[in-house]
């Protein structure tokens, strides 16, 4: 088989476009996000770029942990406490257990982003500041 060299850039070219290694995920994620539409009643969450995030409960408990990139597409969470925010002051509640679970980024544009679990699917909005 004789190959072409006008052939050739094009080979290379559908080739590296696969490999994926342009991806932002880890400076696109970092914001603060707000709940457009889940099947798993969320709140507002932030994410920082030292690897921290907190999320905030409609009722107002609040999570805080650390996340980090285990696949292109997947991230780790880990919220080893959980403080309950009354009257301002905030207050560690010992009876919640360390968790760790692994979201999914379905889709990451600018101002979206879907994440989802085993069990459940969350669209997400940038918002402009959080709680």
């Amino acid at each position: 088989m004789k190959l072409r060299w006008s052939k050739l850039p094009v080979f290379v070219f559908v080739l590296g476009a696969g490999c994926g290694g342009t991806d932002k995920y880890p400076e696109r994620i970092v914001g603060n996000w707000r709940p457009v539409s889940s099947n798993a009643g969320g709140g507002q969450m932030r994410l920082d770029e030292d690897g921290t995030i907190e999320e905030v409960a409609p009722g107002g408990a609040v999570r805080k942990g650390t996340y980090r990139f285990v696949k292109r597409d997947v991230i780790e969470v880990s919220f080893p406490e959980l403080v309950q925010r009354s009257g301002g002051k905030e207050r560690m509640r010992s009876r919640w257990p360390a968790r760790k679970e692994q979201r999914r980024i379905v889709s990451l544009s600018a101002d979206e982003m879907v994440l989802a679990g085993d069990e459940w699917k969350m669209k997400y909005a940038r918002a402009k500041r959080f709680p």
